[in-house]
């Protein structure tokens, strides 16, 4: 064979070189997808602790104003919450002990009875543009010493929508990574032959 003759490129598969780099581009390929699959579930934890981190503050705030005034202090809160809007995509009720509205911006009781989950996910339904759309949302519930259920949660759609846009740029970064060490493997292995 001459020295400028290249081998036929199927030879390249057949070389140690050639194994050795799709090893080391497979062992590159893994660490990529655990460090990325590290960051990509500490992110979703980051968030998800946020948004609770803020239903309790809120919850704190309504059992205080519950030990002071009781449920009218709570029923007059509530309604103010409600006429400014409070924090955006707030969701708030409070029910008696047979589960009936008595102040909040959610029309009825969500669940069939009571949960026995500390943290609750549901759906609601909301017009936007002029549709009808269902929301996720994240709450909990705090039960008053007189049956008095209040419910405190947040919309997390747009929570959602990042988790699903990060976990698609994740899975394509692991998926270039994979496809340029098996392009450079193949290129170091012809380089070697």
């Amino acid at each position: 064979m001459a020295l400028s003759e290249r081998p036929p490129f199927s030879n390249s598969f057949r070389t140690s070189a050639f194994r050795l780099a799709i090893a080391y581009c497979l062992l590159f390929t893994v660490s990529v997808s655990a460090l990325l699959g590290a960051i990509y579930l500490i992110t979703g934890s980051v968030l998800a602790n946020e948004v609770d981190n803020v239903i309790l503050i809120e919850l704190d705030a309504l059992a205080d104003e519950y030990d002071r005034e009781g449920q009218d202090g709570v029923i007059a809160e509530l309604t103010r919450l409600r006429e400014s809007w409070g924090r955006a995509e707030a969701i708030y009720l409070l029910v008696d002990p047979a589960l009936v509205k008595r102040a909040g911006n959610l029309s009825a009781w969500p669940f069939t009875g009571v949960p026995k989950e500390r943290w609750l996910e549901f759906e609601i339904e909301a017009l936007r543009d002029g549709a009808l759309v269902r929301d996720p949302v994240r709450a909990r519930v705090v039960e008053f010493p007189d049956g008095y259920r209040l419910l405190v949660g947040t919309e997390v759609s747009e929570r959602r929508q990042f988790q699903e846009r990060f976990r698609a740029a994740t899975l394509w970064a692991i998926g270039l990574t994979a496809l340029l060490g098996a392009l450079m493997g193949l290129w170091l292995s012809r380089r070697l032959m």
